[in-house]
């Protein structure tokens, strides 16, 4: 097994519990903001399963590494470096999307009614660039292990809790002033 696997695993699981304390920090704010000039549009109607992302998450820490030690495939040098660009990148734009959000991101998707649309930073070109990050995520850690299986179940598991997901918050995010400023198309109707 390449050493590239289990590096980026253990980055991603460190990354994933620092965002996780940023996560219930920035919904604290919400709420404590909120209070003063509207309400929190919380995602609910089953807009998101947060419990199934949750396990894809968990799934992307431990199945490649699961299916690289009892498959022992070659990984090429190449694929290694190709693996580590995509996950940099993927890092990269969901940091960027983090800090232009500032305190409104939040792992749950939680809108609140008084909030602004963001336009800065990656939101100035796309839609969900955060989700766009993820999904680099999802496919350069089994990459980086030569771990094809993962790679297709674990993408093709999110692939539709990521557009639940995104149909729901587009729903609450069309509730507030600007949003049609957003680039591209929205998802839902």
């Amino acid at each position: 097994m390449t050493p590239f696997l289990p590096a980026l695993i253990a980055l991603t699981a460190i990354q994933r519990i620092f965002e996780l304390r940023l996560s219930s920090k920035n919904i604290r704010i919400l709420e404590k903001t909120t209070r003063k000039g509207g309400g929190i549009l919380w995602p609910g109607d089953g807009c998101y399963w947060f419990g199934a992302l949750v396990l894809v998450q968990v799934g992307l820490l431990v199945a490649p590494l699961v299916e690289a030690s009892f498959i022992a495939r070659p990984v090429p040098l190449l694929q290694s470096i190709v693996a580590i660009g995509l996950w940099l990148a993927g890092q990269g734009l969901r940091l960027w999307s983090q800090k232009s959000l500032g305190t409104l991101w939040n792992a749950r998707g939680i809108v609140s009614s008084n909030q602004r649309i963001v336009l800065s930073g990656p939101y100035k070109y796309f839609r969900h660039p955060n989700y766009f990050g993820v999904i680099l995520e999802m496919i350069a850690i089994p990459l980086a292990g030569s771990a094809w299986y993962s790679l297709l179940t674990l993408n093709f598991l999110l692939a539709p809790l990521l557009h639940h997901r995104i149909y729901g918050e587009e729903r609450l995010l069309s509730r507030l002033e600007h949003f049609s400023e957003l680039p591209g198309k929205p998802l839902h109707k």
